[in-house]
């Protein structure tokens, strides 16, 4: 069987693209990041900027993941450039960065069953920034991922990934990926994501429409998973992108949570 790699489409451009700088950006990023003496997270939502912008933010929650280790880790994020109609998979067996390659556990959808479909997973960003990061913190574990794709909520997948987890627990983490609010002046950003947080910190799956996020589909599967597995979210940092360059006309609103 052929092993396919999915090539890095934007480091370089949302990260370094140089293994050495990277690694150093990874090192400064998480010993800037406060660490949270709480237990094993099982699901987490992260954003998906360029490092310089939202980097912090994700930290926090890789600092929190670094003293552990997980079987698999699921991927799940939007499509930004290509209109999927369910939640799909690749065909890659691997996914590279400048710090190296990471394989794909396909196993996982002989029991999702998801559609296969390679162009969305190819120019995308979304799951591909948080890659660098696991890699980085887990370096010397064996790093398997399975990336997903979804752009609508649906509710037939989010049962399908409660049933897959309650019945082949394999010690995996649930890692969505989603930026918040996009392109309000900052107060007005901080004010519309305080809601969606509100949201998702309260579990209130009934509200999923009302999160303002480009990851509200990935969002809304995690959280009818935490609502089932009986998980307990923690907002574990919060900040727009006014903090990287001072812009605070048209902002993006970034969060880490993790649900323990």
């Amino acid at each position: 069987m052929k092993m396919s790699i999915r090539k890095p489409a934007v480091a370089g451009k949302f990260y370094p693209g140089e293994k050495k700088v990277l690694e150093e950006m990874i090192e400064t990023l998480l010993l800037s990041a406060k660490k949270y003496e709480i237990k094993k997270p099982k699901i987490g939502i992260v954003p998906h900027a360029g490092y310089v912008f939202s980097g912090r933010t994700a930290a926090h929650f890789y600092k929190a993941v670094e003293d552990f280790s997980y079987e698999n880790i699921i991927l799940i994020g939007p499509a930004h450039f290509y209109p999927i109609e369910s939640a799909i998979v690749s065909s890659f067996s691997f996914w590279q960065t400048p710090l190296g390659k990471v394989p794909v556990e396909k196993e996982i959808n002989r029991y999702l069953g998801l559609p296969v479909l390679d162009p969305p997973f190819v120019p995308e960003h979304s799951l591909e920034v948080q890659l660098p990061f696991l890699q980085y913190v887990y370096q010397n574990k064996n790093l398997k991922i399975f990336p997903i794709h979804i752009n609508e909520y649906s509710l037939e997948f989010a049962k399908k990934l409660l049933d897959f987890v309650e019945k082949n627990y394999y010690d995996s983490l649930i890692l969505i990926s989603s930026d918040f609010s996009h392109y309000f002046p900052e107060d007005q950003a901080v004010h519309i994501d305080k809601h969606s947080l509100k949201i998702i910190l309260k579990k209130e799956i009934g509200k999923i429409s009302e999160i303002d996020a480009c990851g509200q589909a990935g969002i809304g599967v995690g959280l009818y998973l935490a609502y089932h597995l009986d998980l307990t979210p923690k907002l574990l940092f919060y900040d727009t992108s006014a903090s990287a360059f001072g812009d605070t006309s048209a902002v993006v609103g970034y969060a880490s949570i993790g649900f323990y």
